[in-house]
């Protein structure tokens, strides 16, 4: 899957027209249309956008864009951010809990 794919699952997911989603983000509908159909790469401006809209670490992001590499050292570098995005998710959900049950 790429940035893109990514991008509009989640939009999706979430039962998002791409007008009321890029409103939110401050670009144009076309703009959000061409990340999702992977005729534009997404700036860095805008995923960090994304990912605090969506809640999803900037860093998933980064990880979709090593899904396809093949060099030693890339596999090595996704192998890492695998397992920080891991990391990162288990955190958020043990914090979740721990805020749910102080307000119990």
């Amino acid at each position: 899957m790429n940035i893109g794919s990514t991008l509009k699952l989640l939009r999706v997911a979430s039962n998002l027209k791409q007008a009321s989603l890029a409103k939110d983000l401050d670009v144009t509908a076309n703009y959000l249309s061409l990340l999702e159909n992977g005729r534009k790469e997404p700036s860095l401006t805008f995923l960090k956008k994304f990912s605090q809209r969506f809640n999803v670490p900037l860093g998933y992001f980064l990880w979709i864009a090593l899904e396809d590499v093949s060099l030693p050292a890339e596999l090595d570098l996704k192998d890492k951010m695998d397992r920080l995005l891991v990391n990162i998710l288990n955190q958020k959900k043990t914090d979740a809990l721990i805020s749910q049950n102080e307000k119990s």
